[in-house]
């Protein structure tokens, strides 16, 4: 992997000048999203997304503590242990054939296992940043967790093209996959120039020490900053399905939320439950059809509940981890009328 990185270094300081201003593409990515069985609206949301965001970050933890086989695979049944590496390493390959199949400038910033790699855009023509990624990967975790020198160099790089992500109304977005807290400093003063800047940061955990759990959180509550911070996958449903059961927590929804979806109504889902407009939004961003389709539920929800079940009808049942993995529908129809209709429930007006 060393001689890949230096020849792909060496092609990449040549093109940190500026971000490339390449165009989505639309179909390379609907059809990558279509082959992984997503729904009709969430297609639309990552193309229209996608055009929000002028660049990505993802900061990948590949210490040595990643090691630890307490990880989770989605969907898995297996008593197989796994290690949180496994766990990274599914999600991360993911978040790279999407940057590939779309085309959006990404940067992928390894802790340990290699120099900064950029794929998208113009960039990696050569196909040596792809392979150095798969080479990492391959050689899995090891070293330090020097969150606090990486994420510097992203407040460098974003600083560099704050004009230009302003003056096409678009944010960066910083994804920090990790298991652990940083080894190198104050993370929380390393983090604190991003709030002066445009951009949208997640946070992927992997790993359910709840002094990382806690670490994470109180950063997100110490800073001014737009922050997701989201668990597992089975942890994250569990929580949703908490506060939102209306909502069938698949997969590709994870990812898409992993990947930096700009739209508040979604970094709520696991916080509380949603109002009726916040509700009718991610409807409308995951099963498809036009917001004026749906009328508003608190004026014609009888109208909106047969816009619902109609469009809900046309995208494929997905497996639900809250329930045995078997399949069901995207938007759960009776917990949406038991929620939202008019004198029913735990109506939100």
């Amino acid at each position: 992997a060393e001689v890949l990185v230096r020849e792909h270094s060496a092609i990449a300081s040549n093109q940190r000048d500026s971000i490339v201003a390449s165009p989505v593409n639309e179909e390379g990515i609907r059809a990558f999203l279509d082959g992984e069985n997503w729904p009709l609206g969430l297609i639309q949301t990552y193309v229209e997304n996608a055009n929000k965001v002028g660049f990505r970050y993802f900061i990948i933890d590949d210490s040595g503590s990643m090691n630890n086989p307490d990880g989770q695979l989605p969907y898995s049944n297996s008593r197989i242990p796994v290690t949180r590496w496994d766990e990274l390493r599914e999600a991360m390959k993911w978040h790279v054939d999407a940057v590939c199949a779309s085309n959006l400038p990404s940067e992928f910033r390894f802790l340990n296992g290699a120099e900064a790699i950029r794929l998208g855009g113009d960039y990696d023509r050569d196909g040596v940043g792809h392979a150095t990624i798969e080479a990492v990967f391959n050689e899995g975790p090891r070293g330090t967790t020097p969150l606090c020198h990486h994420m510097k160099k992203v407040i460098e790089d974003v600083k560099i093209h704050e004009r230009e992500l302003r003056s096409k109304r678009q944010l960066a977005v910083v994804m920090i996959a990790t298991d652990g807290m940083s080894s190198d400093g104050d993370l929380v003063k390393a983090m604190k120039p991003l709030e002066q800047l445009p951009v949208w940061v997640v946070v992927k955990l992997c790993t359910d020490d709840d002094g990382v759990v806690q670490f994470w959180n109180d950063i997100d509550a110490q800073l001014e900053l737009d922050i997701e911070v989201l668990d597992d996958f089975n942890s994250e449903a569990a929580e949703i399905t908490q506060h939102n059961s209306f909502i069938t927590y698949g997969l590709p929804l994870h990812r898409m939320r992993e990947h930096g979806l700009v739209k508040k109504e979604f970094d709520l889902l696991d916080e509380a439950p949603l109002t009726a407009e916040q509700m009718r939004t991610v409807v409308q961003c995951v099963i498809g059809g036009a917001p004026s389709s749906y009328p508003h539920p608190a004026v014609d929800f009888k109208g909106f509940y047969a816009a619902v079940q109609g469009t809900n009808a046309m995208n494929d049942r997905v497996r639900d981890p809250m329930r045995r993995n078997q399949e069901h529908r995207w938007i759960n129809e009776k917990e949406l009328w038991a929620h939202y209709a008019p004198n029913q429930g735990c109506s939100i007006f």
